[in-house]
């Protein structure tokens, strides 16, 4: 018998593909209207829509390109914010935020 190689990922990245574990996320941060929300690691957008339906204001951050285009094509709605940047590098805002993420693993450590 002879094993299946796993599907090609993207070096270290692991995309959040339950519904209803994004749900959940966002449900334990309790954040709503007013809230500033950091997505750090954005990706396909798991977990930035529901954050966004909270009414909480959503900084998407995301290194990929083509997820930023599609994040910011899908959720031109005025309490997100989708950025194209490495979120190690980015600066973060000044006022309170909180952060709901699911970060790639090759960056955790750092």
């Amino acid at each position: 018998m002879s094993r299946r190689a796993p599907a090609s990922n993207h070096p270290g990245i692991h995309l959040l593909r339950s519904p209803a574990i994004a749900a959940a996320l966002v449900r334990s941060a309790d954040v709503g209207s007013g809230d500033l929300v950091l997505d750090l690691g954005a990706g396909t957008g798991a977990i930035t829509r529901p954050l966004a339906a909270t009414g909480a204001r959503v900084l998407a951050i995301e290194r990929d390109a083509d997820f930023v285009a599609r994040l910011s094509a899908e959720l031109s709605r005025r309490n997100v914010r989708v950025v194209r940047a490495d979120l190690r590098t980015v600066p973060l805002p000044r006022r309170e935020y909180t952060v709901v993420a699911s970060i790639p693993y090759s960056i955790s450590t750092p």
